[in-house]
């Protein structure tokens, strides 16, 4: 759906792929995370390829649209800085918490956890 280059791919469209996963991962949690042992973090690791393709394909966005003279692009850069850093928190708390829930005789853990310590004041 997001892969560039189409419509769905430009940078407008980065808070709607947050939104994708984020039902996805409720769609897991639902109905298929008791499949698997917690342990395995599978919605964790969901998500990380998630983040990994996002950037992927964002950078070659941005590498498209540096070439075009678009006056908002300055404030669309602003703006999916602002949404990715908010899903970025989000995700961060919703998988401290995870592994949170299983306890500290977890062997490693598969994602890194901690919301990120950025604010945009007046946003």
């Amino acid at each position: 759906i997001f892969q560039p280059p189409a419509p769905e791919s430009g940078l407008d469209c980065a808070e709607r792929r947050y939104a994708w996963l984020t039902r996805c991962l409720n769609d897991f949690d639902k109905r298929h995370a008791d499949r698997f042992p917690k342990s395995w973090h599978v919605s964790c690791s969901l998500c990380e390829l998630f983040c990994h393709i996002t950037r992927q394909h964002l950078v070659e966005v941005l590498g498209e649209c540096h070439h075009k003279q678009d006056p908002n692009l300055p404030s669309q850069l602003v703006k999916v800085l602002r949404k990715s850093i908010e899903f970025e928190n989000k995700v961060a708390i919703r998988f401290q918490k995870e592994f949170e829930d299983i306890g500290s005789d977890d062997e490693g853990t598969a994602c890194a956890t901690g919301p990120l310590a950025l604010e945009f004041p007046g946003a």
